[in-house]
């Protein structure tokens, strides 16, 4: 069954109006038309199935068949990325998407080889929440992670205080699993917030700063690893661990 996503407000009721480009490609790329049966998804984490009634030249109206039960995950899992160059950004909204974080974030810090300026922001913002939406039709979560904002170190530090674990990955600190030090039992933790550095690393002074902060200094094993690549074995390491990927 094919997936939509459902802007806020459009819908009431029991009915859905579907429209910009989520209707042309339900009308002319897929050619659904009225009769047909799909899911709607919200920002709120709502799904649904609803069923097209009649349809315009970029507008769809639906009535709501039924309101889908949708499981919580286990555990919020927050990353926080380093800014990078390039489109690997969009490689990491992607990926970390399909595996289900929860909240996706990115910062600046003293060796980052890339800078947004303050104009361009809301520019990186929007395309990056487009992705996530494409990304999580495709993967078939049910609710949208939420993008940004774009914070500088300082920035980052207040933002991590609600979390219940935090871990900072770093290269200079060997090890796996054996470097994840103070390792909370599974079902403790409601939420994680994992930091990927940039490529040039953290300094001294930033690493300290995170373990005053109450961060977790960890490493991912022997080798390097680009940031779009730590960013997924960060959050695969931690859903192991906490998450939906837990063993039961």
């Amino acid at each position: 069954m094919r997936r939509f996503f459902l802007e806020n407000g459009s819908f009431e009721e029991g009915r859905a109006t579907i429209t910009g480009d989520e209707a042309r490609h339900m009308l002319k790329v897929l050619r659904l038309g009225p009769g047909h049966e799909v899911e709607l998804f919200d920002a709120c984490g709502g799904l649904f199935v609803a069923r097209i009634e009649t349809v315009g030249r970029d507008f769809a109206n639906l009535v709501l068949l039924q309101k889908k039960q949708v499981p919580k995950p286990n555990v919020q899992i927050a990353v926080a990325c380093a800014l990078t160059k390039g489109d690997r950004p969009d490689t990491i909204v992607r990926m970390l998407t399909e595996l289900g974080a929860g909240q996706i974030i990115f910062f600046e810090s003293a060796l980052c080889v890339r800078e947004v300026l303050p104009q361009k922001i809301d520019k990186k913002i929007s395309r990056w929440e487009k992705i996530a939406i494409e990304s999580v039709k495709q993967c078939r979560r049910p609710e949208i992670p939420q993008i940004g904002p774009v914070a500088d170190f300082g920035s980052l530090i207040e933002l991590s205080q609600p979390f219940d674990y935090k871990v900072a990955f770093w290269e200079k600190r060997a090890g796996g699993l054996g470097s994840l030090k103070k390792l909370p039992e599974p079902g403790r933790v409601g939420t994680i917030l994992a930091l990927i550095g940039p490529e040039g690393g953290f300094t001294g002074e930033e690493a300290s700063a995170l373990a005053t902060a109450g961060f977790v200094l960890a490493g991912l094993g022997p080798r390097i690893l680009r940031a779009d690549t730590a960013a997924v074995a960060g959050i695969v390491l931690l859903q192991s661990l906490f998450g939906d990927m837990a063993q039961d």
